[in-house]
Order: structure tokens, then C-alpha cells, then sequence
């Protein structure tokens, strides 16, 4: 198992370094991992010119062969109107389909357009909803934070000091240590040792 994931990693650099030569070896379009790479590193001018348009394009590669995150980079870009045309409608297909394939980053987008109304109509249930999948799925704090204020504040949810503050302690574990004093300021029981995982609503 070991030597055929060394392989797999090898291929994927192979393949980026031709791209980064221009040249587009048939396996090209096979290796998502390898397109998502590529397409961080022309966003963000790492190794080589930035290109938000090539970046788009490989991003774009990545999301149809399914690497949800390259559906969120491409959302954020159609969202703003970077390296393609501003596409709101499409930008929110792209961070559903990435939400679907359980990147956290994706969902936690999708619900903060919901909860702002932006490029979508206001929805907090629909943003709490989308929250709790992300923080669920324990890669970052910033969903559980921000599902915890909706707990807080009884928005789109029914208020719950209780929730608000295991989802603070949550947070606060998942290393954002300004919501560790939250977590007990809310609801003083409440630990950050707590999961706080799954919906309540």
C-alpha cells in the first residue's frame, strides 16, 4: 500500500512538472490531485506566473474528476469574477456539488452567502444546515464558530446556550483558542472536551 501511494505521488509530480513545461501527456485529465495542485500554484504565482485564468481552467479539471476542493476554489472564483466571468448562479452550484463531496471549506462558503444573502437569498436554516455538516466534519474551526453564534443569537435555529457553548468548546479545540472562553461564558458547563457533532435541530 505504501509503495503504490509513493507511486501515485510520484505520477502526480511528473505530471505537474511536464504542465508546468507545457507540455499535456494524455494522463493529464486522469490525475485530479495533479490538476488541483497545478491550479493552487497558478493562483497563487507559486513556482510559476500567476494565472488566475489557467488556475480556473485546471480547477475546473479537478472538480469534474472529483476533488471537491477544486469545486470551491472554482466557486469562489465565478463568486468574485476572477479568471471567468462573474457567474453567482454558477458559483453556487459549484459549492453545493463541493459541500456534496464533504469539504468543509465548501459548505462553510455556501452557508455564509445563506446567512448574508449574497449572490443567494437569505436562508438561515439552510446556513445552519450547512454549518453543522462542515463543523461535523472537524477540519477547522470556523464553521462550529459560526454555528454557535447562530445557537447564540437563535438564528435560523432555536436559541440553545447549551449547543452554542459545546459548539464554542468545539472551535476551541479544532485550535481557535479565542472561543475557548467562550465556550463557558456561554453555557459554564459547558467543556471544550465535548465534540459537540451532529444537529440538534
Amino acid at each position: 500500500m505504501a509503495s503504490s501511494a509513493r507511486a501515485r505521488a510520484a505520477l502526480r509530480l511528473v505530471l505537474a512538472v511536464l504542465l508546468l513545461a507545457g507540455c499535456r501527456p494524455a494522463t493529464e485529465m486522469s490525475d485530479g490531485k495533479a490538476a488541483l495542485e497545478l491550479g493552487r500554484r497558478y493562483s497563487q504565482g507559486s513556482g510559476v506566473r500567476r494565472d488566475p485564468s489557467r488556475a480556473a481552467a485546471l480547477y475546473e479539471q479537478a472538480c469534474n474528476k472529483g476533488e471537491p476542493e477544486g469545486c470551491t476554489h472554482l466557486g469562489a472564483m465565478y463568486l468574485i469574477g476572477e479568471g471567468v466571468g462573474r457567474e453567482p448562479s454558477r458559483a453556487i452550484q459549484l459549492l453545493e456539488k463541493a459541500c456534496g463531496g464533504h469539504h468543509d471549506a465548501g459548505c462553510t462558503e455556501l452557508a455564509l452567502l445563506y446567512r448574508r444573502g449574497k449572490a443567494v437569498a437569505s436562508n438561515p436554516v439552510r446556513a445552519a444546515e450547512l454549518l453543522d455538516a462542515a463543523c461535523a466534519i472537524g477540519r477547522g474551526p470556523s464553521p462550529c464558530t459560526f454555528l454557535a453564534e447562530m445557537y447564540e443569537q437563535g438564528e435560523g435555529v432555536a436559541a440553545d446556550p447549551q449547543r452554542a457553548g459545546l459548539l464554542y468548546g468545539r472551535a476551541c479545540l479544532l485550535g481557535d483558542e479565542m472561543q475557548c472562553g467562550k465556550a463557558t461564558r456561554v453555557f459554564p458547563t459547558a467543556a471544550p472536551s465535548a465534540p459537540a457533532l451532529g444537529s440538534k435541530r
